[in-house]
C-alpha cells in the first residue's frame, strides 16, 4: 500500500503504538496511514503512530487528499 493522507472528519478512536493506551483522534487532523493489514490501520498523528480498526477507520475517510503526495 501506499502511503496516503487523511483528514479525520469526526473525533476517532485510536490505540497508540506500542503501547496500547487508548486516544482520540480529534476531528480536523491531518493523518498519514503508513499501513493497512486485515481490516486494521496504522497511522502517524503528529510524528506518533496509531492503530485504528476498521469500524473506526469510516470516521476518516470522508476526505482524503490526492494520493500522490
Amino acid at each position: 500500500m501506499e502511503k496516503r493522507m487523511v483528514v479525520s472528519q469526526q473525533d476517532c478512536p485510536a490505540r497508540k503504538v506500542p503501547s496500547g493506551q487508548p486516544t482520540i483522534i480529534p476531528a480536523g487532523s491531518f493523518l498519514t496511514i503508513t499501513q493497512a493489514l486485515g481490516g486494521n490501520y496504522t497511522l502517524t498523528l503528529n510524528g506518533n503512530m496509531v492503530r485504528v480498526d476498521a469500524v473506526s477507520y469510516t470516521h476518516l475517510r470522508a476526505h482524503e487528499t490526492p494520493e500522490h503526495l
